[in-house]
């Protein structure tokens, strides 16, 4: 008899233990998310919370996706001034693929866009990018509960994320300090989302090589995606446009080949795609660069001048 009453009062010990452990675990997420509404009050356009503001906030009517050559190589205030419509760059450094098919499949799920101007780079299809691809997820964890697309590119990752992210800790422990951040510099770390790089110029006027790829193959899903997201857009009455950034490198045959297949692709849908990453404007003149894979401030806004072109000339 005494064994079995020790036996329970481990038991109940191990349950109340448990609860307590809920308890925290929700209590952490619940104050976490509280700092993530509280930042996008007080400082929106913070970059620390660039991802939150666009899935959450962003109403303009052209929306800039991609990584860092969409938020270094498009100025909104040149879009919009030309364009006679509000405008924002919504790119995000280091986020590549399946975190900008997200976006776009998030932003229409709250509101349709005029236009999508969507900076899609075909590196990023061929598994180059692979890891960085994982490591953003964590962007999307305050939504995983309630966004089939954000639940779905996280679970994606490993056949584990569903059980992990029972854990409101596990989602959120890589974000308390990008959501405190907002909340000790009151200001506006971006320019409509626009993040300009300054340099008189590239240091190494040589192009870069690419190096070849490992994987040797494009993703078949990505490209499925790709299609199934272009095919969306049309349907709900979104000029979508994807473009090709300048860059002052030599692209892998790997890489070319993912080209090939995103025009293609974009074809099929009737979707415009602008190519400009051997553009002569650009390789003529090494002074655009910030380095081999970005533009500083002053090729920003001749990239953006180039853009604007495209988009009228239709």
């Amino acid at each position: 008899m005494e064994k079995k009453k020790g036996l329970f009062a481990f038991c109940m010990r191990v349950v109340l233990l448990l609860i307590i452990l809920f308890g925290i675990d929700r209590l952490v997420g619940a104050t976490i998310l509280e700092l993530k509404n509280v930042g996008l009050q007080r400082n929106p356009e913070s970059m620390s919370l660039k991802t939150s503001y666009t899935v959450e906030k962003v109403t303009a009517d052209v929306v800039v996706v991609g990584s860092s050559k969409a938020s270094h190589h498009y100025i909104p205030e040149i879009l919009a001034r030309h364009l006679g419509m509000t405008a924002y760059n919504c790119g995000r450094d280091g986020c590549f693929f399946l975190y900008q098919n997200c976006i776009v499949n998030m932003l229409l799920d709250r509101y349709k866009p005029k236009m999508i101007l969507w900076d899609i780079q075909p590196g990023s299809f061929t598994g180059r990018n692979l890891a960085e691809e994982y490591q953003n997820f964590r962007y999307f964890t305050p939504y995983y509960h309630s966004c089939h697309w954000a639940k779905s590119y996280i679970d994606s990752e490993s056949q584990k994320m569903p059980l992990r992210m029972l854990s409101e800790m596990y989602g959120y422990n890589s974000k308390l300090p990008s959501f405190i951040v907002p909340l000790i510099f009151n200001r506006s770390s971006t320019m409509k989302g626009y993040f300009p790089l300054e340099s008189t110029g590239y240091e190494y006027p040589v192009k870069k090589r690419e190096k070849p790829n490992a994987t040797g193959e494009v993703s078949k899903e990505y490209l499925r995606l790709l299609d199934e997201t272009l095919k969306r857009c049309h349907k709900e009455g979104v000029d979508i446009r994807l473009f090709i950034s300048p860059v002052y490198s030599v692209k892998n045959t790997l890489t070319q080949k993912a080209e090939r297949k995103i025009s293609r692709i974009a074809a099929g849908n009737h979707v415009h795609c602008s190519d400009f990453c051997s553009s002569p404007v650009f390789m003529r003149d090494s002074t655009l660069f910030k380095d081999a894979s970005h533009l500083n401030d002053k090729g920003a806004r001749v990239y953006t001048e180039q853009v604007l072109k495209e988009l009228v000339s239709e």
